[in-house]
């Protein structure tokens, strides 16, 4: 993207503000945000936000090590936690609350997206699953857990693919700006 992605604008925010937003939204008592790659840089996103900063120095090692740093850092009251990335701008306070509710009603210990047929995050995930998550290895996340053990997983089907619509590559960011005519490209 020739910039951490992180920081690229869509209606007048970054990517990571928005995403520290939504969290703030549903309401949510701690938010806290994992950065590796390019820290020094989105930092003063998270700063002036009360979230909680987790630096990751391993990141090179894949997002296992982002998803561990972050479930370390959970307050030990927490009935569970949302995990997203910060690259999904289309995302609402409302889906949250709808995964955490629909978890709950469940009783399984996730809750999981899924749009299009696919499912994946965001994911709401009880203190229950923490232990199977903290062993993740390399490039897995907690998604991929929960695709191996759908026994543990409520599927919140959404019928709006944008929801879950993510930037990783510049033609996504140019599809999303589509729906921000006033925006520019950084």
């Amino acid at each position: 993207m020739g910039q951490p992605k992180q920081l690229l604008k869509f209606r007048g925010t970054s990517l990571l503000r928005r995403a520290i937003d939504t969290a703030l939204a549903v309401p949510a008592d701690q938010v806290i945000v994992v950065l590796g790659h390019a820290a020094d840089q989105l930092m003063p996103e998270c700063e002036a936000t009360s979230a909680m900063i987790v630096l990751n120095d391993q990141w090179q090692e894949g997002v296992s090590t982002s998803l561990r740093g972050g479930l370390a850092a959970v307050a030990s009251e927490a009935r569970g936690v949302f995990i997203y990335p910060a690259d999904m701008p289309m995302l609402t306070p409302e889906a949250l609350r709808e995964l955490a509710h629909r978890q709950q009603v469940s009783g399984r210990p996730a809750a999981m997206t899924e749009a299009g047929g696919v499912r994946g995050v965001p994911v709401f995930i009880t203190r229950s699953l923490f232990p199977a998550l903290m062993i993740q290895e390399g490039d897995v996340g907690g998604a991929q857990y929960l695709r191996a053990h759908p026994e543990a997983v409520e599927a919140v089907r959404f019928d709006d693919p944008d929801l879950i619509r993510d930037v990783d590559r510049p033609e996504d960011y140019a599809r999303l700006l589509e729906l921000d005519p006033d925006a520019e490209l950084a």
